[in-house]
Order: structure tokens, then C-alpha cells, then sequence
């Protein structure tokens, strides 16, 4: 069961994008059950968008801004370079155990979860754990 150890402190970059501002720690049942420890640290400075939600209308309601903890976890673990290099398929799995600890609605679990087994090869280690603003929106 993932444990947060701090909270998810972030300062708002734009409507989209936000960045850490504190540490945010948290322990991972599914990367320890997989051999990759199960602390992770997202760093100070990291950018991100929470969660790629596509913009239209009914999805994006229903679905954005339902796990911000996971979108920021789940976006760290598919940079090149963070700490443990995993994956994508663990990457999606932890995601899916955020949702499922915050108890995230059973069918917007299963949506996002497919969402990124199916589009997230496209995302997944093209970035660095430190990519700046504008790399990320010129991604």
C-alpha cells in the first residue's frame, strides 16, 4: 500500500503546469513487491502537469484534477532519470495503487489506468527528472 511520508507541496507554473516546492516522500508496495526499494523521493524543482488529460470537454471533467499525488508520482517515474529507474508498466501500476489508496471511483481508476497503458508510451523516459518548463511544453 503506498504510504505518504510528506505532503505534496507545489507552487502553480499556469493552468497547466506546477512545480514542486518541498520534498514529497512516499513508500510504494508495488515498487518494493518488484525490487526497486519502496521510498521515492520527488526532488524540489520538479515540473509537471499532474495529469495529461486530453482537453475535451466531458473527459476532462470527469477525469482531471482526481489524483494530483499520482499524476506527480506517476510523471516522475517516467522520466529517464529518476530514482529508481523503472518500467513503464510499474510506473502505470503505482499509479494505479495511488488511486486505489485515495480511493479514487473504481471506473475513473480503470480510465486513467488504460488511459496511460495505452497512450503513455509516447511520454514515458523522453524527459529528465529536472526538464525546465519550456522543455515540457515544447514536448
Amino acid at each position: 500500500m503506498i504510504t505518504f511520508q510528506t505532503p505534496l507541496i507545489t507552487e502553480e507554473i499556469d493552468n497547466k503546469y506546477a512545480r514542486v516546492t518541498e520534498p514529497f516522500v512516499f513508500w510504494s508496495d508495488v515498487l518494493e513487491k518488484n525490487g526497486y526499494g519502496g521510498q521515492v523521493a520527488v526532488p524540489v524543482d520538479f515540473t509537471f502537469d499532474y495529469e495529461s488529460i486530453p482537453r475535451i470537454p466531458i473527459i476532462y471533467w470527469t477525469l482531471a484534477h482526481t489524483s494530483k499525488r499520482g499524476g506527480t508520482i506517476h510523471d516522475y517515474l517516467y522520466r529517464f532519470d529518476s530514482i529508481p529507474i523503472v518500467p513503464r508498466e510499474i510506473a502505470d501500476e503505482v499509479y494505479l495503487e495511488i488511486m486505489t489508496v485515495r480511493k479514487n471511483w473504481w471506473w475513473r481508476r480503470k480510465i486513467k489506468y488504460y488511459g496511460v497503458r495505452w497512450f503513455g508510451r509516447w511520454s514515458y523516459h523522453n524527459l529528465s527528472v529536472f526538464a525546465t518548463y519550456d522543455e515540457l511544453r515544447n514536448k
